[in-house]
């Protein structure tokens, strides 16, 4: 805080729940002129701004996509000054909120810019970095916005930065000699727990038993694809728990309403895709589950860190298993690229480029469908070429992406440095699953490797149960009904007799497998998943997927081969 009113640049590295938004709001609020919060939670701008009004304060606002045009308006009129001179006195805005697009709108841009900025916020500052678990390339630019607005000072603010991570922001931003607030990692209230628990069967049953204590509601169950989404919460409501689905797939007002719903309830749970709860101000919830391996230790503590905002006791459950590995691999492996692709978004924005300029207003979808690539993909790779120097975009420049193209086709150096960039971005990538999955399966105490990996030395401390290394908890054995069990909720009959041949033959095959992709055996399927299928014979997906073991991944990659094998045994059983 000190700094900010100094004038001097600051980066401040803080664990979830700990008051970061304080550094920023009392400066803001007490003896700064204007502030302006670069953040990308919608949902953190708007409780804030709410809770900041309701204590009476009427110089707050936020900007976003959600912002009604009236609105925009008062703030643009309020940063101009009320006489309607950008240079008037002091603004009726005194902390603004916005998304980092905000500032590729000329008229917000023109205004910000002579409203004299005495702080510059940038939340969520590992967005930034490229080693950090989050990179955003509309946040890479927030440098060009400190150069085009030149506030007095700037302050990054973070959950989840590595040393390396810092240095990266410090960077980035060119943030100069900046006063450094590192706190610490510990949340002494928070319990860490990581359990193996390989199929979707035994972690329903895990799940349903930990939600069922009405002390560990309310909760947070992070997932990744919205299928999984919306079966764990079918599958808990069928158990009577008050849990519902949220992810992308839901409309605004739909999504809105089940936030809603969570925050007021002493009891709900829900069941997320990993957006959610980022800038939720929720205190109670008293547990956060994981269901399987995160990408990066960045990003399961900052998950994780939403449970016990409020000092009570929380707990944190991790069920993972070693397949994890291979899915989450297998996105890293279809996230990778090079200078082809690189090469195929400079094409696709030649096309759309006005001649002789270069200058470009392209719809992020209209440039995919040129790119013959997924949105995800072509904003990854136009973050390239603007690396290199072969494309420039506009800060902030998000439904409509505006800039120059300099390149048609990447030249020898250039094409090289695009290569040297993608191999250093995928072995950060690989490093922060490493990392996570030593986590998971490590003997260690799970507090002191979280500690340690965030490079921080201090000792860990609980205030009670610390993890399930130092202090083990019963877990609940798993049930041949429960091993049975379907994404539904039903069971299957595996008999116990399986034919030794055919496990024979599918082990020949996962052998095959794993040796074309570079993974251990296990990692494409288990014995008991092989033993399962055996046992079954299953003749289409539905009945393969209703399998232990089983999961949408290992269908898409294997439900032909393993289908046709157990084929081929049936027509011959006796067959080599």
């Amino acid at each position: 805080m000190q700094a900010a009113l100094d004038g001097r640049d600051a980066l401040v590295v803080m664990p979830t729940g700990s008051g970061k938004s304080l550094c920023y709001q009392l400066p803001a609020l007490g003896a700064l002129r204007l502030t302006i919060v670069v953040s990308p939670l919608l949902a953190l701008m708007r409780d804030q701004v709410e809770a900041l009004r309701a204590l009476g304060r009427d110089d707050v606002a936020a900007l976003s996509s959600d912002t009604p045009a009236d609105e925009v308006e008062r703030v643009l009129d309020a940063l101009r000054g009320e006489g309607g001179s950008l240079l008037a006195a002091a603004p009726t805005v005194r902390l603004l909120y916005v998304a980092p697009e905000r500032f590729a709108n000329a008229r917000f841009a023109e205004a910000v810019t002579e409203a004299a900025v005495d702080l510059l916020v940038v939340d969520e500052a590992h967005c930034l970095s490229e080693w950090g678990h989050d990179f955003r390339p509309d946040y890479g630019r927030l440098a060009q916005v400190r150069e085009r607005i030149r506030p007095r000072a700037v302050m990054a603010l973070t959950a989840t930065a590595t040393r390396a991570t810092s240095a990266d922001i410090v960077r980035r931003l060119g943030l100069a000699d900046p006063v450094e607030v590192h706190t610490g990692f510990d949340r002494p209230n928070l319990a860490f727990d990581a359990i193996e628990a390989a199929g979707k069967a035994r972690r329903l049953q895990l799940l349903e038993r930990g939600l069922a204590d009405p002390a560990a509601r309310p909760a947070i169950v992070y997932v990744r694809t919205r299928k999984d989404c919306e079966m764990v919460a079918e599958v808990l409501v069928a158990a009577g728990l008050p849990a519902a689905a949220y992810h992308a797939g839901l409309d605004r007002t739909e999504r809105q309403a089940r936030q809603d719903a969570f925050m007021v309830s002493p009891e709900r749970v829900m069941v997320a895709t990993t957006a959610f709860g980022m800038g939720v101000d929720k205190a109670d919830i008293r547990s956060v589950w994981h269901w399987g391996l995160p990408q990066s230790l960045e990003a399961y503590s900052q998950e994780s860190g939403r449970a016990g905002r409020d000092g009570a006791p929380a707990r944190c459950v991790l069920l993972h298993s070693p397949g994890d590995r291979g899915v989450l691999g297998a996105l890293i492996r279809r996230a990778s690229f090079g200078a082809d692709e690189v090469n195929r978004v400079l094409g696709a924005l030649a096309q759309v480029a006005e001649p002789g300029t270069g200058a470009f207003a392209a719809n992020p979808a209209e440039l995919a469908r040129i790119a013959d690539a997924g949105e995800e993909d072509v904003r990854a790779w136009l973050a390239s070429a603007e690396a290199v120097g072969a494309a420039e975009l506009e800060p902030g420049s998000s439904q409509i992406w505006r800039g120059r193209v300099r390149l048609r086709r990447l030249g020898a150096d250039r094409a090289e440095e695009v290569r040297l960039r993608a191999r250093r971005i995928d072995g950060g990538r690989w490093d922060r699953l490493d990392a996570a999955q030593a986590y998971a399966a490590g003997a260690d105490c799970r507090r002191l490797a979280l500690l340690r990996y965030f490079g921080d030395p201090q000792d860990p401390v609980a205030d009670g149960r610390c993890c399930d290394v130092c202090d083990p908890i019963a877990v609940p054995a798993e049930t041949a009904a429960t091993r049975a069990r379907t994404r539904k909720g039903r069971a299957v009959e595996i008999p116990d007799d399986a034919p030794v041949a055919l496990v024979e033959r599918l082990k020949a095959w996962r052998s095959e497998t794993a040796k074309a992709q570079g993974v251990p055996a296990y990692v494409v399927a288990k014995d008991a998943t092989l033993h399962a299928i055996a046992a079954t014979r299953p003749t289409g997906p539905d009945a393969l997927g209703a399998l232990p073991g089983v999961g949408p991944a290992f269908l898409e990659r294997h439900a032909a081969a393993v289908l046709a094998i157990v084929g081929a045994w049936a027509d011959d059983p006796l067959a080599a």
